[in-house]
């Protein structure tokens, strides 16, 4: 596994064109770090975290960094939107049109991300009435209609299945 992770940083190092910055004696380091790592059968785990760091290290000094994902999840995305209105009757629809995109769409990039709307929902709304139950002294109905249920009976049911007690053991 290290191996590949290894060979996967060198490719990218290829590929960026490395050795035209980068001078012979870092890459000479990295061939001599290589060496260490693989030619035992056993890798110390710590001595290999340090070895790469010192590859991170060594390629920041000469510029080269590796990108950041600047692309959130879908699921990451949606949650931002609900998070300032947690209260709202969302739709799937409202929310895809935000993302220019299909109902069906939406869904899919969700399911490849394990989620759907419903759950987002459910999990913004108890994390959200959790937090209000232990900073507020706002009653279980006022919490449960600013999390946007308009009964505090159906919003217990959906925290104590969620956290597994009842909010009345916060009050």
């Amino acid at each position: 596994m290290l191996y590949l992770i290894f060979i996967r940083v060198i490719k990218l190092l290829k590929k960026i064109k490395v050795e035209t910055i980068l001078p012979e004696t870092f890459i000479a380091r990295l061939i001599q770090i290589k060496t260490e790592l693989f030619t035992h059968n056993q890798c110390n785990s710590n001595l290999v975290k340090h070895l790469f760091i010192e590859i991170l290290i060594r390629l920041s000094e000469f510029g080269v960094y590796f990108p950041l994902n600047n692309n959130p999840k879908i699921s990451q995305k949606i949650r931002e939107i609900i998070n300032q209105q947690p209260d709202k009757k969302w739709q799937a629809a409202e929310i895809a049109k935000q993302f220019a995109m299909s109902e069906s769409t939406l869904r899919r990039h969700l399911a490849l991300e394990g989620y759907n709307l419903s759950k987002i929902i459910l999990d913004i709304r108890m994390n959200f009435g959790l937090m209000l139950l232990q900073t507020t002294q706002k009653t279980i109905l006022q919490i449960a209609q600013e999390v946007g249920y308009e009964s505090g009976s159906r919003f217990a049911f959906y925290f104590k299945q969620r956290f597994g007690f009842s909010p009345k053991r916060l009050r």
